[in-house]
């Protein structure tokens, strides 16, 4: 059989394939295979599966590479050059810690602190805890990834959920937390982050209504608490009368009190707080013993084989609070309302509001207890309240001052209510039903008209002077009667020679207070 014989031709396409083009280029792949590098263009990099090129730099010790979008070799070297230079640019300079970072030197600031006390540490840390569950993708973002809108946003739902206390204390951590990674970054690159969270406003604080049982009720409550909460009955109901008929705190101070801090002799026990961090406000007070706490110390007094060590035996009755309340149809109360039921039984039974004040640890000379009391000296002033609680005494005060203003008569007015009621006061004391009367202007021993004039104008001189830094300081929100007087300026201009330098030192303090988040 004859043989045919066929060409072989070969045919050679002149158009370069990307492959052998990029062999030519000197192309090395990584150990698995999947990235081929180019020695000559040390920052160009090409996925082998898509053909894609990538453009790789290392910026600030850290390694960034990004798709430049083609498959084309000559599109691929113009992109990087641009890619280049875009991340050239920050080189030296540091991203923004992330918020977790942010939150770890906000913990190790809060235990370094020693001007915090154990208990309100522990409150930042719930606090913390709250804000991340609540927020959940706030762990992934860098402070300068929090947007100011994010915040709020998640402010507006945090208020719907929460108690108002609570929510200003989580918006205030948050602000830390943040400005302690703006202070490391600051400190580490010399730029300053804002703040996103500054302008998230701190809600108002919705005043509490009081809804207490009456001393019927009381009693009725702690008979109950004692025969219907099992072997410790008897203990739980020593804690809720102790803490009704001192109005203590109960985890700072009532449970740290002693046997030896009670003072027989001058009917008054000594308030010292926690052995380590003192009380709330770090002061050691007493409070008098009423009649009602007497008989229940000694009461407890007779189970003791010594009168040693701490009195209360149980740190806790919420439980059983809430049992009772539930049984009498009355509203629930908690360990701090019995705080709210010493201080409303006070005034109700004729204590100043001051007194009240001192008694229960305020420093601030009665101001929260007039926000949350007042209302109660109003409804009782000038009225004898039936307590049913023995060891309580009658006391008021009568403030004349502000019959000065102008717009009543000036100092004639004042002089007429001034007189009036120490005339009052004279009869009262005739007929043996007042004990003593202490007058801060000296006139009721003195009986001196012409120096009680100049004293008068001096008192509201003072005072005006005094009213007017703190609305320098604080604003207009400040409210004061002799603001309302029609020679205030006059007064404030008068006064202000008379008042003593610590006064502005004062007033940028409550500025301070007010301010603070």
């Amino acid at each position: 059989m004859p043989r045919i014989c066929i060409p072989y031709f070969q045919f050679v396409n002149e158009i370069t394939d990307p492959i052998s083009d990029t062999r030519k280029r000197e192309d090395s792949l990584s150990a698995d295979g999947k990235w081929r590098s180019f020695p000559k263009v040390p920052n160009l990099l090409q996925y082998v599966s898509s053909g894609t090129y990538y453009g790789r730099i290392k910026v600030n010790g850290k390694t960034i590479r990004e798709s430049l979008e083609t498959d084309v070799w000559s599109k691929a070297k113009q992109r990087l050059s641009d890619f280049q230079s875009k991340h050239q640019k920050n080189r030296g300079r540091f991203e923004a810690p992330f918020y977790k970072e942010a939150v770890e030197l906000f913990k190790q600031d809060l235990a370094h602190d020693t001007t915090i006390k154990p208990q309100s540490k522990q409150y930042r840390l719930w606090c913390i805890k709250k804000l991340e569950k609540s927020w959940p993708e706030l762990i992934s973002l860098r402070l300068d990834q929090i947007t100011e809108a994010g915040c709020k946003e998640w402010a507006a739902k945090m208020q719907k959920e929460i108690a108002c206390h609570y929510y200003n204390n989580i918006i205030g951590t948050l602000k830390q937390i943040i400005q302690a990674g703006i202070k490391f970054h600051k400190e580490k690159t010399g730029e300053k982050l804002s703040n996103p969270a500054e302008e998230v406003k701190r809600t108002k604080i919705l005043q509490k209504e009081l809804q207490l049982p009456e001393p019927e009720q009381f009693i009725e409550m702690v008979a109950n608490l004692r025969k219907a909460s099992g072997g410790w009955g008897p203990r739980i109901g020593d804690l809720v009368e102790f803490l009704a008929y001192s109005g203590m705190r109960i985890a700072s101070e009532a449970l740290w009190v002693t046997w030896e801090d009670i003072d027989w002799q001058r009917k008054e026990i000594i308030v010292r707080g926690h052995p380590e961090t003192g009380t709330k406000n770090s002061d050691i007070r007493r409070i008098p013993i009423i009649s009602n706490m007497e008989n229940l110390l000694e009461r407890m007094r007779k189970k003791e084989k010594e009168e040693k060590g701490p009195i209360l035996k149980i740190s806790r009755c919420n439980e059983a609070l809430k049992r009772v309340c539930t049984e009498m149809g009355i509203n629930r109360l908690t360990h701090h309302d019995l705080r709210h039921l010493f201080a409303t039984r006070c005034i109700e039974s004729g204590v100043d509001i001051p007194t009240v004040s001192k008694w229960m640890g305020h420093k601030d000379g009665g101001v929260l207890a007039l926000k949350t009391y007042g209302h109660l000296r109003n409804e009782h002033n000038g009225k004898t309240i039936r307590t049913k609680m023995s060891g309580w005494r009658w006391r008021s005060f009568c403030k004349t001052q502000y019959a000065s203003d102008p717009a009543c008569g000036g100092i004639e007015n004042f002089l007429r209510c001034h007189l009036l009621v120490v005339a009052l006061l004279d009869k009262a004391m005739e007929l043996g039903c007042l004990d003593e009367v202490y007058d801060e202007g000296k006139f009721w021993e003195k009986r001196d008209l012409k120096a009680l004039v100049p004293e008068i104008e001096s008192w509201n001189g003072m005072i005006a002077a005094f009213a007017g830094q703190l609305k320098d300081v604080v604003g207009e929100e400040i409210e004061a009667p002799i603001t309302e007087f029609s020679n205030f300026e006059q007064l404030e201009l008068a006064g202000q020679k008379q008042l003593p330098p610590e006064t502005a030192q004062l007033a940028k303090l409550i500025q301070q207070v007010i301010q603070k988040p």
